[in-house]
């Protein structure tokens, strides 16, 4: 537990901090238990929230400040989660696709993103991090755990589809998960699915190819779909038989793609959403026009068709779901779902242990103490 007690001083992290503490097989586990008190109604996450206010770049590119919100609670740690993004987001086209681009203007090519962990026993303001690492193993770490439940037991190629961050940790984690014998990797530049190739070879010991994005979803009996496009990067003909996707969003599938899946997993549902993807629970935005409006945010997929085919990570980690009833079935997981209760299980788990190892920086927990009470 974290937070029983009243404490004499609020604890700040770094990202280098939480790295130091926070490993990709501890991340997994943590979310493993965290998922399954989920199952049982010991956690709670509130939906998404978006707040836009839309705007050109000097250049004239439109774009739009963006501070985004998601709160969750995991009583097992007594810790809720506030987490945070405030950054500016432009929407690029890159080799015909858009894509989800925060601008990075401060200093150290940095964005502001940030958890605050409060006690569920005192209200205190525990601890404040950068939201960076923990979302990088956050993201991976859940993605793996969809496929764990839902890929083919004897599934031992991975394609990807992307090269950059969310990409390296989607690997990382799914080693963890299945005995890879061939990682394929697509991305649109060359120069980058080439580097990512070498790099993830020489880490992981397993051989990388560089190669087309057809061969990455066709030649794997697992593809990770990690990148910023925000429209559909798959051929619905391409879904072979006992094919796993697993999504880091669902833009990159494509409604006609999950339509020819037989299976669809998600952490969990929310109903706040209907039958869309959690991540749009709320969009709020200034008279300055309406973002969704512009092309320049794509609300997720209606899923309400597909009710008999979903299953919930909740559901699986806890036995009362089925990942697939075949070899032969194509399933497909977004990494979606009870998110703002994922910041609260690792940052509690975070804050214990780096208690533990002396790491961060404190500051008198009372300056963050109000003593009026309207």
């Amino acid at each position: 537990m974290v937070g029983q007690e009243g404490v004499d001083a609020m604890r700040v992290l770094s990202n280098a901090d939480v790295a130091q503490v926070l490993s990709m097989p501890l991340a997994l586990a943590v979310l493993e238990q965290a998922f399954a008190d989920a199952g049982e109604g010991l956690a709670a996450t509130r939906g998404i929230s978006h707040l836009l206010h839309a705007r050109d770049e000097p250049d004239g590119t439109p774009a739009a400040y963006l501070f985004k919100t998601m709160e969750g609670l995991y009583p097992r740690y007594s810790a809720c989660a506030f987490q945070c993004t405030s950054v500016i987001r432009t929407w690029p086209t890159v080799e015909g696709v858009q894509r989800s681009v925060s601008r990075r203007p401060l200093p150290g090519n940095a964005l502001v993103g940030m958890i605050h962990l409060y006690s569920m026993d005192t209200g205190e303001l525990l601890a404040m991090m950068p939201q960076g690492y923990v979302q990088w193993l956050r993201v991976a770490a859940v993605g793996a755990l969809g496929t764990k439940y839902m890929a083919r037991a004897e599934a031992t190629t991975l394609g990807v589809l992307g090269s950059g961050w969310h990409a390296k940790g989607a690997v990382r984690a799914h080693t963890l998960v299945r005995e890879l014998t061939e990682i394929l990797v697509y991305s649109p530049t060359e120069e980058h699915r080439e580097g990512f190739a070498r790099e993830m070879e020489s880490e992981l010991g397993v051989p990388v190819r560089a190669v087309g994005k057809q061969e990455a979803v066709f030649g794997a009996d697992i593809v990770v779909g990690a990148t910023d496009a925000l429209e559909p990067h798959v051929d619905p003909a391409w879904l072979r038989p006992g094919l796993h996707m697993t999504l880091v969003n669902d833009w990159l599938l494509g409604l006609e793609g999950f339509q020819r899946c037989d299976r669809l997993g998600w952490g969990a549902r929310n109903p706040q959403a209907g039958g869309r993807n959690e991540y749009y629970t709320l969009i709020s935005y200034t008279k300055s026009g309406d973002p969704t409006k512009l092309g320049t945010l794509k609300i997720g997929h209606d899923y309400s068709w597909a009710t008999e085919r979903m299953v919930q990570l909740v559901e699986l980690v806890r036995g009362n779901g089925v990942g697939r009833q075949s070899d032969q079935e194509v399933t497909v997981f977004t990494v979606s779902g009870q998110t703002g209760m994922q910041f609260a299980a690792l940052g509690g788990k975070v804050l214990e242990l780096a208690r533990d190892q002396g790491l961060g920086h404190d500051l008198p927990a009372e300056w963050f103490y109000d003593e009026y009470n309207p």
